[in-house]
């Protein structure tokens, strides 16, 4: 697994729309915010794109993609919102110019595809705000610190969230969104690391049964194997309905037994400023059993070179 070349201030990131269509006025926001953040935005004039439920056809998200992979003067690729979209077009993607030049891949929600798609090529991305999404609202979306932090492919060191069953653990850190990596169990692209892993899994409004029966579909893909912690979003909304008479937390507890779980950390769906987390490098994962836990993401793997 590789790292990509760290952004520097005055690159040129694309942003890309190859989801759910999105709004200009909210994109502008966030385009403002990536100027703001000292790189240089490239858009196409089609981003904003309308074909039913996605950000115009197969054949025009594709073409941005490949266009953002090859251009050697893009330095990042930068996802404007999820939704739907990606998952149809991993297959008709060539991994090669990735490969041959690593460059981060942003994004949370439908981006989880994309992000899984890059792990598959060996390339580390990023998980954290979209530029049309919680990017647009400043350090009221998104945690600046962290940020700065994966895009310049440094260690970074959060502190947040609460136990489920306390301990230590390190690994190679990978995830997204649950349902999306639910969504690519039995494609090439659902990670199945063969080292030890920590697992980042976060969503919302999926009703308990739902969380527990993706989790089995993850286990039985063979996704699980070699799992030494658990980091988990808020899973805020998650509930059957209010007189069911147990929490999320006992759901997540029972199915993922014997290693160190924390849950409420403020990534993908969260309300609270983002985080953003390197996955596809190694992190190491301290849970106390009293406050928050700990996570040193983005360490450098053995026999890294500098």
């Amino acid at each position: 697994m590789r790292s990509f070349r760290a952004l520097r201030p005055g690159d040129a990131v694309a942003v890309v729309a190859p989801s759910s269509p999105i709004r200009q006025e909210m994109l502008e926001e966030g385009l403002g915010e990536l100027r703001r953040l000292g790189f240089e935005p490239v858009v196409g004039e089609d981003v904003a794109a309308r074909d039913r439920f996605t950000a115009g056809t197969a054949e025009r998200r594709l073409e941005e993609l490949r266009r953002a992979l090859a251009d050697p003067g893009i330095r990042g690729i930068w996802c404007a919102r999820g939704g739907y979209g990606l998952t149809p077009l991993l297959s008709e993607l060539d991994p090669g110019p990735l490969r041959g030049d690593p460059k981060p891949i942003l994004g949370e929600s439908d981006a989880t595809a994309l992000g899984c798609w890059a792990l598959a090529a060996g390339v580390a991305w990023v998980h954290g705000p979209m530029v049309a999404a919680s990017l647009r609202r400043g350090s009221a979306g998104y945690e600046p610190e962290s940020l700065r932090a994966a895009l310049e492919a440094r260690p970074h060191e959060a502190v947040a969230g609460r136990a489920l069953r306390a301990g230590s653990a390190e690994g190679l850190l990978w995830g997204g969104c649950l349902s999306l990596l639910a969504a690519l169990a039995g494609t090439p692209w659902l990670p199945r690391p063969e080292e030890p892993h920590l697992l980042l899994v976060e969503d919302v409004g999926v009703k308990p049964y739902q969380v527990d029966r993706m989790l089995v579909q993850l286990r039985d893909a063979g996704a699980l194997e070699g799992l030494a912690g658990v980091v988990l979003g808020d899973f805020s909304d998650c509930v059957q309905h209010p007189e069911q008479g147990y929490e999320i937390d006992e759901v997540l507890a029972d199915r993922l037994p014997g290693v160190p779980v924390t849950i409420g950390w403020p990534v993908g769906h969260a309300d609270a400023p983002h985080l953003s987390l390197v996955l596809g490098r190694p992190a190491l994962l301290e849970v106390p059993e009293q406050g928050p836990s700990r996570l040193i993401s983005g360490r450098a793997a053995a026999g890294d070179q500098e």
